[in-house]
Order: structure tokens, then sequence, then C-alpha cells
């Protein structure tokens, strides 16, 4: 399997700095005409500030030409905020995961914000994968799970897969949002450090995820160059999604 290197710099490792620092003001999406962390998260992360910046070696022209025969859709993605449903607004379409891996996708990370926080729920995760041009739902785990003091290394999270034609070759998109820690016993597991050097309730968590998603690939039909492999997660979700995206990328 091929992981890009340059798509792990800039967005899993994208996602546990900033997802991690602060509550998700979703409402502020859909209104960002350039990707502005210090708008999106509030005042705890002003520092970062993004705005179509390219990260890496130098980039070819060919790489920053827009992919514009792709269907753009609009999509309406809930979110739970306390006790209320909210929703946000986010384009997508699938030439996205098509450009370079060495340019910093603000769609991409607008996007995959709002799906970390559909991702607390089973329901509003699944609708937003539908919307997104249907996304098949391959594993929904352990959203039903229940944790107890000393059974919480777990996370819930979806693997989902599309097929895509593109320059005449066949590829298979892997969608997988990593919910966050719930009001359970997963808290525990934030606090399970391990003894090796890596948290172990984080570690443990990403071993199945990466477990369910090569389980998806061994019937996709695939040569491993024509996989995309794409997580997001918010707070515990980020956390396991990079350690996710670190496996992959060194496993390929």
């Amino acid at each position: 399997m091929k992981v890009k290197n340059g798509f792990k710099r800039s967005f899993s490792s994208f996602l546990i700095v900033v997802l991690l620092l602060t509550s998700i003001p979703l409402t502020q999406i859909s209104i960002l005409d350039s990707f502005n962390v210090g708008n999106l998260f509030g005042n705890t992360a002003k520092a970062f500030s993004y705005s179509e910046e390219y990260m890496g070696s130098e980039l070819k022209e060919s790489d920053l030409t827009p992919l514009n025969e792709f269907k753009n859709i609009e999509v309406n993605c809930n979110y739970k905020n306390n006790n209320s449903t909210e929703s946000v607004v986010f384009s997508y379409d699938d030439g996205m995961l098509f450009e370079s891996s060495e340019r910093l996708s603000t769609d991409i990370a607008k996007v995959s914000v709002a799906l970390a926080g559909a991702a607390y729920r089973k329901d509003y995760i699944a609708k937003a994968l539908e919307s997104m041009d249907k996304y098949e739902i391959i594993e929904n785990s352990s959203y039903d799970k229940k944790t107890t003091l000393y059974d919480n290394d777990s996370v819930a999270y979806t693997v989902s897969r599309k097929y895509v034609s593109y320059k005449g070759e066949k590829y298979a998109f892997y969608l997988v949002p990593v919910r966050g820690t719930p009001g359970s016993c997963e808290w525990y597991s934030n606090f399970n450090i391990g003894t090796t050097g890596n948290h172990l309730g984080f570690t443990t968590a990403a071993n199945k995820v990466i477990t369910s998603i090569y389980n998806a690939m061994s019937n996709d039909g695939m040569i491993s160059g024509n996989r995309i492999v794409w997580l997001t997660g918010h707070s515990r979700g980020a956390a396991v999604a990079n350690i996710v995206a670190g496996k992959l990328s060194n496993s390929s």
C-alpha cells in the first residue's frame, strides 16, 4: 500500500496538533474564505495560521492544476453541541484527494474538522458519508461498546470506502473518521501512557483501527498504489488517527 508522507505531514499531523487544542466552533467553517486556524479554533490556536501555503519540496506547475472534472457536492453535516444538534455545510469533491500531497489542502482540512465533529454520533457520521457521493460504510466499530474501569483501550470509528476512476485508472478511497472521547470510561485510557515511550491506550486503540482498514483492503481488488486513506478525528480521535497514519506510512 502506498501512503504519501507529504499527505501525512500536511493532514494527519495537523490534526493532532490543532484539534487537540480546543473545542470546535464548527459553525464558522462555512464562512471562511481562507483557512485561518486562529479564526476556526479560537485564541488558543491563534499562533497557527495557514492560507494556501505550500510545504516540502518545490512543486511543478502540473501539481497545482485544479481538478475540475469531479462533481462538487454541498454537504450538510450534523454534530452535537452540548444537548443540541447543530449543522455545518462544507463542499466536497473526489478531486481533492488527487491533489499534490505536498500542498496543505484547506478544503480537506475544513471537511476533516466537520467529519471529526460528526464522528461523535454514529448516525451523524453515516449520514455525512452517504452525502459525500455515497461512501460505503464497511465497518462501524465500538459505538455501542460498554467500557469499564478495566476495559477501556478502545475507540469508536467508521471505515468507509468508495471507488473513483481518474485518468483511466481505478482507485479506492478509504475515509476513516475516529471519534473523540465520549462521556465514558474511555477517559481512563487517555491516561494509560504505558512504559515503552508509546502511549499504550492510544496505540492499542489505533491497532484495532489498522486491522479494520487492512481487512477492508483485503477484498477491494486494488493494487497498493491505487489506495488513498484519509483519517480524521478530534481529541482522542486525533491522537489515534495520527498513530494510524504513521503506522500505515511506515508499512508502505
